[in-house]
């Protein structure tokens, strides 16, 4: 009877351990809009930040949601009597749910600044903080408060390549004055504009975690680390985009890193990967990108939106035509694909 009942113990164990390898531990039903005019779905800090885009001379605006689903920002306009032109280019939060957005806005006189606002949670006030003619294009923030912000001149949105220099890297303390400008252009190549995004080769990307913030230029290759109090480099790597069966290679459409400091990326397009979930994992000993099996939720989870802690938020089901589930999937279930 003992031993019958240790079995019938150890079934139910399994059984357990088979359903929490299937279930997420969290999700979070987000209502969306599906358009060019919204920005896709990005999760920082554990808040979902979006910005709709100034399309046909729309007023751009920035709205977040939490943990939730809930909208707990509800849309904020970025735009100023004086410079009534603007554009929203990145958008991030913190932990405690105030809302950055970096935007460019210009005058009918023609001159334009770049901008970094810190909208409190809920929309009530807002700080902007003018950049001049840096335009930041990837936004993080530690838990410092520190914004780290990584950009380019206004003047070389449109173009492809330059051979002038300047510092791509610009570090902000919590009240919104520069304590740092690293990163000189020229260190990503002779000419290389390393914010540029592109579709077929992935985006710029800054992640923060409670230690360190990771930098990404798809356009470069390449990684790097940062001590998120003292600015200090602690890794830089080189890191070839993956390589498809038929020679192709794929574009990095998101980059993030853990709690634990693991980096993880999401494939722009499935034939990049081959196996897995579509989803990356940084080898940083062999500077090497490794497709991830599938996720513990297996069909159900999709993609790579941010992360929260030590979870990765993918998308859960098909969703609506109107909304989506995101889940929390435990990072350390995901493993190298064989090969």
């Amino acid at each position: 009877m003992l031993i019958r009942i240790n079995s019938c113990f150890f079934c139910a164990l399994a059984a357990s351990a088979f359903l929490d390898a299937q279930t997420p531990m969290h999700t979070a039903a987000v209502e969306l809009e599906f358009t060019p005019r919204v920005s896709a779905a990005y999760w920082a800090g554990g808040f979902m930040a979006e910005y709709s885009r100034a399309i046909n001379n729309a007023t751009p605006t920035v709205w977040l949601f939490d943990r939730e689903g809930n909208r707990v920002t509800p849309p904020v306009p970025i735009s100023f009597p004086d410079a009534p032109s603007s554009e929203i280019h990145a958008v991030t939060a913190d932990s405690s749910g105030n809302l950055y957005a970096s935007a460019e806005a210009w005058a009918n006189g023609g001159s334009g600044t770049g901008m970094i606002c810190k909208i409190s949670r809920g929309g009530q006030s807002i700080q902007v903080i003018r950049t001049d003619d840096f335009l930041a294009v990837a936004l993080a923030v530690a838990e410092t408060g520190e914004i780290w912000a990584f950009g380019l001149p206004l003047e070389l949105q449109a173009t492809q390549s330059t051979e002038s220099d300047y510092m791509t890297l610009w570090r902000f303390d919590a009240s919104g004055r520069v304590i740092d400008k690293s990163l000189p252009r020229s260190s990503f190549g002779h000419d290389i504009i390393p914010t540029h995004a592109f579709g077929d080769v992935g985006w710029p990307r800054l992640s923060a975690n409670g230690t360190r913030v990771g930098l990404y230029s798809a356009t470069a290759n390449r990684w790097m680390e940062f001590d998120a109090s003292t600015g200090k480099t602690l890794a830089d790597l080189r890191v070839p985009r993956p390589k498809a069966a038929d020679g192709s290679i794929g574009a990095i459409g998101m980059v993030v890193i853990t709690e634990s400091g693991d980096v993880y990326a999401r494939s722009g397009y499935q034939t990049a990967v081959n196996e897995g979930s579509g989803i990356l994992k940084l080898d940083k000993t062999n500077s090497k990108w490794m497709p991830q099996t599938a996720a513990p939720c297996q069909e159900s989870c999709a993609s790579l939106y941010g992360a929260d802690g030590n979870h990765l938020i993918m998308r859960y089901g098909n969703g609506t035509s109107h909304s989506w589930t995101f889940a929390w999937v435990d990072a350390s279930v995901l493993a190298s694909a064989a090969h």
